[in-house]
């Protein structure tokens, strides 16, 4: 057990400014997910963190500026930390069996005016090649879109991400008339956050 890493994995889809999914390759030297794709950020909730977060008092707080400052880093776009934060949200949650039940948690981070598709937005270590899955996402239901893309296309997609994308298509759900009332809150909090 000394060899497990005690950390929190953190996961965003980004929605770049054209309302798609972008596609951010991964280099040889990543611990995890090496040649895989990203479909935005994705690593480990840092100690440092808290921190540069401002403290905050929720827990939520914490982990959406882990997520974005994941997608900051892997875009190279660090000095917009503070509109990504302002653009995450925190969809979903699950546990890597295979990992040592590591605690891995979800989330959307839309563009806003941050010009990640414009700029082919990559840190040219960790991320090597930027492209946008060409399927625009307006409402939660073109998510299954996405994932139909990605699997015809045969692209090797990184679990966490893959995590991420089910996520969404499990809210799409959600807009269903046989859905709960705190499944249709969730699916309409996302759809009015896309």
């Amino acid at each position: 057990i000394t060899r497990v890493s005690m950390h929190t994995g953190i996961t965003s889809l980004l929605l770049t400014e054209n309302s798609r999914v972008a596609l951010l390759y991964q280099g040889s030297t990543k611990a995890v997910g090496a040649n895989m794709v990203c479909l935005g950020g994705s690593g480990s909730l840092e100690y440092k963190d808290m921190k540069r977060a401002g403290t905050p008092k929720d827990f939520r707080d914490l982990i959406i500026y882990g997520m974005a400052r994941e997608v900051c880093e892997e875009t190279g776009m660090k000095e917009s930390i503070d509109e990504v934060c302002a653009n995450t949200i925190i969809t979903g949650f699950f546990r890597w069996i295979d990992r040592c039940g590591l605690p891995e948690f979800v989330g959307l981070t839309r563009a806003g005016t941050v010009p990640f598709s414009k700029d082919r937005a990559i840190d040219g270590d960790e991320v090597i090649r930027f492209e946008e899955i060409p399927v625009t996402v307006d409402r939660p239901e073109d998510f299954h879109a996405v994932l139909s893309y990605i699997r015809t296309q045969g692209i090797c997609v990184s679990l966490s991400s893959l995590m991420a994308l089910h996520r969404m298509t499990v809210i799409a759900g959600y807009g269903a008339e046989s859905a709960t009332a705190e499944q249709k809150e969730i699916y309409k909090r996302v759809s009015s956050f896309i």
